[in-house]
């Protein structure tokens, strides 16, 4: 049944349904009068719906005769598909197979014309060949007509052949003659062969003892270059183990911990004073200038040299909201020699810690020790602690961190093993007892360990920062702080 019969169907079937409702609502004395009239409507209702049952019907069934022939003609045309998959795959094998045919039929072309090249070179040898027979033929007849000439002149020539044989007997005499002196010859020969092999045989004795000599040189100078050998590996084993006895003897003394007083003598002779310079324009009465000073010394990490220090120890503010400086520049200096730092680096491990790179040639210049990071801090239970400013040091016991393997926990220390006011505070310098850099304390109780350096922000000092804003950088610093632990903050 078509779509549109099918809707005016359900709309006719609605409003008859609209109908009978409006009919039920009249009073019970109307619907008792026109009791028969509603009978009729509902009868009507009943056709209809029995009408759109039939349609409902014919239409799946109509629906499946439709899906019946898509499923036919979708296998219908999958067999197509199919048969043309074929088709093509035969006729990408004629393609090939006319492929291979015209090669082969300009291969045979080819030999062709070889064939018919050599035909036309051996017609050419036979047309020289029969040139040749023709002239070989003339020969025959001319050597005929020539044997026919020596024959009428051999008659002539009988004369000449008994005198022939007469010189070719005095020739035999002579070389009779002639036998006899070879026959002498050859006896001198063999005697001279003779006395040849003997001197061949005494050549060969000669030979042979030479050899022998020889032999003997040689075994001679295998002893000598075995003795060589032997006395190179000696003196390599000597060498070895000179090295080996060095280098045990360095390592031991490498290993031998240091006390606190060596540690911090070391210190003494090698640290640097640390300066930096702030300006800002003053505003509201605040000072516009201001100095820091404090001591440090120079490491290395593998690749290039450093200084290091806190940012307390800096003009550089350690969290938001502060004026801008407009001008920051940073020294460092030993005895009459200073060098102008060109940068400071906060670093990854923690931002209060910060570097700043130094030159090689500079570094020379200052004719100080450059520290070495320690390899393996846990090595002893004990480091050595050194104060920045008040001149403090000791050793202190630490712990390790498990949860923060790149801090250590400093314990409080004996009284016993301290020198000086003892107080531990941020920007303290912790060493090893083999005088090497552990870190740098970041508050009074942990140390962060300098292992890898790694920075995450820059500035670059200056008489003028420019675009370089110090509060945007306070303020980072102030919450990466924030994002870490209490007892680290």
């Amino acid at each position: 049944m078509n779509r549109a019969v099918l809707v005016v169907i359900v709309d006719f079937l609605l409003i008859s349904l609209v109908t009978l409702f409006n009919a039920n609502k009249t009073p019970l004395t109307l619907q008792q009068k026109s009791g028969g009239e509603t009978g009729v409507e509902i009868q009507s209702v009943q056709d209809m719906l029995d009408t759109l049952r039939q349609a409902l019907a014919e239409e799946r069934t109509t629906r499946t005769q439709l899906n019946t022939r898509l499923t036919q003609t979708q296998a219908t045309l999958q067999e197509r598909e199919q048969e043309l998959n074929v088709t093509a795959t035969q006729a990408q094998q004629l393609q090939t197979n006319l492929a291979t045919a015209t090669a082969r039929v300009q291969q045979l072309s080819e030999e062709r014309a070889r064939l018919e090249e050599r035909q036309q070179q051996t017609q050419a040898a036979l047309g020289a060949l029969q040139t040749q027979q023709n002239a070989a033929q003339a020969d025959i007849q001319s050597l005929q007509s020539q044997l026919e000439t020596a024959r009428t002149e051999s008659v002539a020539s009988k004369s000449k052949l008994d005198a022939m044989q007469a010189e070719l007997n005095a020739r035999r005499n002579e070389a009779g003659k002639m036998q006899e002196q070879i026959s002498s010859l050859q006896q001198t020969a063999l005697a001279t062969a003779n006395a040849k092999e003997q001197l061949a045989a005494d050549l060969g004795s000669a030979r042979t003892e030479a050899t022998l000599v020889r032999q003997q040189l040689d075994q001679t100078k295998s002893q000598v270059n075995t003795l060589a050998a032997e006395k190179n590996r000696a003196e390599t084993q000597a060498e070895t183990l000179a090295h080996g006895l060095t280098s045990l003897a360095k390592s031991v003394a490498d290993d031998r911990p240091l006390t606190a007083n060596a540690v911090y003598n070391d210190y003494l002779t090698n640290r640097l004073d640390l300066r930096f310079q702030a300006h800002r324009t003053a505003l509201l009465g605040l000072g516009g200038n201001r100095n820091d000073e404090s001591k440090t010394i120079l490491f290395n990490d593998g690749k290039l040299d450093y200084v290091v220090y806190h940012l307390s120890q800096t003009p550089l503010p350690s969290w938001g909201g502060t004026p801008d400086w407009e001008q920051l520049t940073g020294s460092i200096s030993h005895g009459s020699v200073t060098s102008s730092l060109a940068l400071t680096w906060l670093l990854n491990l923690d931002p209060r810690i910060l570097v700043s790179p130094v030159e090689g040639a500079n570094a020379a210049r200052l004719g100080v020790k450059v520290y070495r990071l320690a390899a393996d801090p846990a090595q002893f239970q004990q480091a050595i602690l050194v104060g920045s400013k008040e001149g403090y040091y000791g050793e202190v016991e630490f712990k390790l961190d498990p949860q923060h393997p790149q801090y250590l926990r400093m314990k409080s220390p004996v009284l016993g093993h301290i020198f000086g006011k003892f107080a531990p505070t941020r920007g303290d310098l912790v060493f090893s007892k083999k005088d090497e850099l552990i870190g740098m304390m970041v508050n009074d109780s942990y140390c962060a360990v300098l292992k890898v350096i790694s920075a995450q922000y820059g500035l670059r000092f200056g008489t003028s920062l420019g675009t370089q804003r110090t509060s945007l950088l306070g303020a980072a610093v102030a919450a990466q702080v924030q994002t870490l632990p209490f007892k680290l903050q």
